[in-house]
């Protein structure tokens, strides 16, 4: 029998998810996506509330962390 840990990383649950601020550190919150423009995305359901901060990019990455993709070259 496996014994599953419950106190895992939430932040690598699989599916949709968006990130939130929420008591001044970030939380992953799950949600359904519906349609997609390639730059907006609805969301369908999920806990996020009207007008709750959601990050939208990172702005650097933590120490020793390299990047996944090489400078693109033009």
């Amino acid at each position: 029998m496996l014994n599953k840990d419950t106190s895992k990383d939430k932040s690598r649950e699989r599916g949709s998810g968006v990130w939130v601020v929420e008591g001044g550190k970030p939380k992953r919150i799950k949600v359904v996506t519906g349609i997609s423009d390639g730059i907006f995305t609805e969301l369908v359901s999920g806990d996020v509330i009207d007008g709750q901060e959601v990050i939208v990019e990172a702005v650097s990455k933590p120490k020793g962390q390299q990047s996944s993709n090489p400078p693109r070259m033009f």
